[in-house]
């Protein structure tokens, strides 16, 4: 079977048939063996030399989380219109980063030919590279493409000096609010942590007594996810927590990090401003909540402002705003987030791929996506475009948002320190440890996994 004739298959495929490809590829040898007769097992990383021609037809895909703002549709739609010699389909993945990558995984070790092109998590390209996935983009990277977008958009891609993968949007923790609440109970937007309780508790009172018993003054992701981590990160630096010592070694089995991890606990179990149901919460699960008006605050990423001011999906459409994460004393930190494009270093059509990246991190459809779905560009002709700053008047806040974030630590075993973390944090929260255990049996994973 040859790699267009793979590609047509992906495209006749249903939508559920195409999100398992690559745990279908990575799972089963007869999979496996599949994709090797289609030429996945045969490939070499960096496809083809010398280029395609520009008169041959080739297809690619691209994989991305599932989009249900439509934007991504609509990019590749507008792409597809204009470029009848190399049509793109997309390929929506699980909404969960972790989900998203185990499938990733699973098609490239596989040495799967698709996707073409992939989107990735901002802590992925280290591990991504020293496995051979990505394919180097230093030769495509030319000096009017860098000046385009903002530097860490480059820089956040680059391992052991190359270049990997370029951000296609910026993203943060962040606290969303119902600003009518606010100004039916006459309170502000917290800064700190113990206004953020006192305000919550307040509006959560009120609301049940008004006769909604659904009412919850604050939803966040509890899971057993990478979001779980990310959110003990941000309280544990907004409660003045250093993750990193003087000898570069992971620190949170400490004061703050008890205290963190207390706070979170505390807002189910004892202020009982979050449904007993947060453990299970999964990224997009609490999004509904608050679109149907169940919610005071909600701490989430970017992509949610865009579902929560639809009025065709959300109840609270133009009743929303979004601010820094509070923290113990003043605002606190949100974790740094986003996604990045990156090439399958297995690609048969590595320039066209390029060329379809350029148009996504380009003016054009770096403005689709800002508009449609809300996301943080990575090219300041396009954040400070009148029009896009008129079509998102969200976009007033991120400043302040974006400039009060910390990262993750860089770990080229990243993913594996986040893995170890998890489980811990997760059985506080189910009441299966207590806080101190916990967070002493988080950092004893920590300290095994990194000194083995």
């Amino acid at each position: 079977m040859s790699d267009d004739e793979i590609r047509g298959l992906v495209r006749r495929m249903s939508r559920r048939d195409v999100l398992k490809w690559s745990v279908y590829a990575g799972t089963t040898a007869g999979a496996l063996s599949l994709i090797e007769a289609c030429g996945g097992g045969t490939s070499t990383a960096g496809g083809t030399s010398g280029g395609t021609p520009a008169n041959q037809q080739v297809q690619l895909v691209y994989a991305a989380q599932q989009d249900d703002s439509g934007t991504i549709p609509k990019q590749i739609a507008a792409w597809n219109a204009a470029n009848p010699n190399t049509q793109v389909t997309y390929q929506p993945g699980p909404k969960v980063s972790q989900d998203f990558l185990t499938q990733l995984i699973a098609a490239f070790n596989a040495k799967s030919v698709v996707p073409d092109v992939f989107d990735s998590d901002v802590i992925w390209p280290g591990q991504f590279a020293a496995a051979g996935w990505m394919k180097p983009l230093d030769s495509f990277l030319s000096s009017s493409f860098k000046q385009g977008v903002f530097q860490s958009a480059v820089t956040v891609g680059q391992y052991n000096g190359k270049s990997y993968a370029v951000q296609r949007y910026y993203d943060a923790g962040r606290i969303y609010y119902r600003t009518d609440l606010l100004q039916k109970y006459s309170v502000q937007v917290p800064q700190t942590m113990s206004e953020l309780v006192n305000t919550a508790t307040k509006i959560q009172e009120g609301e049940r007594a008004a006769g909604n018993q659904n009412f919850w003054g604050f939803y966040w992701i509890g899971a057993q996810i990478e979001a779980l981590f990310d959110e003990f990160l941000e309280w544990y630096w907004g409660l003045g927590g250093n993750l990193l010592d003087k000898s570069n070694n992971l620190k949170f089995d400490n004061d703050q990090g008890r205290k963190a991890a207390q706070f979170m606990y505390d807002t189910i179990y004892s202020g009982k401003i979050s449904p007993p149901g947060t453990p299970t919460y999964k990224t997009p699960d609490i999004v509904p909540f608050m679109q149907n008006g169940n919610a005071a605050f909600m701490r989430n990423w970017g992509f949610a402002q865009a579902l929560l001011d639809d009025p065709k999906q959300s109840k609270v459409a133009g009743k929303i705003g979004a601010a820094p994460l509070p923290g113990e004393t003043r605002v606190g930190f949100g974790c740094t987030g986003g996604w990045c494009m990156a090439m399958n270093a297995n690609t048969k059509y590595p320039d066209r791929s390029w060329q379809f990246m350029q148009y996504m991190l380009g003016q054009k459809g770096q403005t689709t996506m800002a508009t449609g779905s809300g996301l943080s560009p990575v090219r300041s002709d396009v954040l400070n475009d009148p029009q896009v700053q008129a079509a998102n008047p969200a976009f007033k806040s991120l400043p302040d948002i974006l400039k009060n974030t910390k990262s993750r630590p860089q770990l080229k075993n990243y993913t594996q320190v986040s893995a170890a973390i998890q489980p811990a944090l997760s059985a506080i929260m189910t009441k299966q440890k207590s806080v101190a255990d916990g967070v002493k049996a988080a950092q004893t994973a920590v300290d095994d996994l990194l000194n083995s």
